[in-house]
């Protein structure tokens, strides 16, 4: 005599047809694991802007800016006219003449940014202001940040200038550079007029 089934038997062939099979899954899987695999890890955060400079009215870049307003007027270097008018109500000083430079006080240091002919811009600060024996100013500048530059083309890189606008002019060596060095550009200028007062700043309202 043979033993009932117990109710816990396998389910019935038309139930177990209706079931999913294990391999069909597989695909599903695979493609989830090579998602996962060529997700791209997030971008890195962009840098933090530089804190902004703090005006110093009493320190070396100020100083040596209001020092340079006494070049306001006419200039020769060489065959070429040079021209420094004082703008803004006296905050900063447009230099045309080869290069366009526009100086101003950074903080406590004087910044120049300078727009070429060849279509590129920088901008420099000062990296050591001093004075010489004779009375004139020394003042050295070095470009940190730069744009619309050619690959390989020379763009300025440093500027070492000397002001004595009582003994003799000013004098300017601009440097050049890339991944080939250019070699320097020096302008030495002299005055063709009497140096005009500079314009006295507005007051404040």
């Amino acid at each position: 005599m043979t033993a009932p089934r117990s109710p816990r038997a396998a389910p019935s062939r038309a139930l177990r047809s209706a079931l999913p099979s294990a391999p069909s899954f597989a695909p599903l899987a695979l493609a989830l694991a090579a998602l996962l695999g060529c997700r791209r890890p997030p971008p890195p955060k962009a840098p933090s802007p530089p804190a902004p400079t703090i005006r110093d009215s009493g320190g070396l870049g100020a100083r040596t800016f209001e020092r340079m307003k006494e070049l306001a007027g006419n200039w020769l270097a060489g065959d070429r006219p040079v021209t420094f008018e004082v703008i803004e109500r006296g905050n900063a000083i447009v230099q045309r003449g080869g290069l366009f430079v526009v100086w101003y006080p950074d903080g406590n240091t004087l910044a120049a940014t300078v727009f070429a002919e060849e279509g590129y811009h920088v901008r420099m600060r000062s990296t050591s202001i001093a004075d010489g024996p004779g009375g004139e100013l020394r003042v050295e500048l070095a470009t940190f940040d730069s744009g619309n530059i050619v690959p390989d083309e020379p763009i300025a890189r440093a500027l070492a200038m000397t002001i004595a606008p009582d003994h003799g002019g000013v004098t300017q060596r601009w440097s050049f550079g890339t991944s080939l060095d250019a070699p320097p550009r020096e302008l030495v200028l002299t005055r063709t007029e009497p140096a005009a007062p500079a314009p006295t700043p507005a007051p404040t309202p």
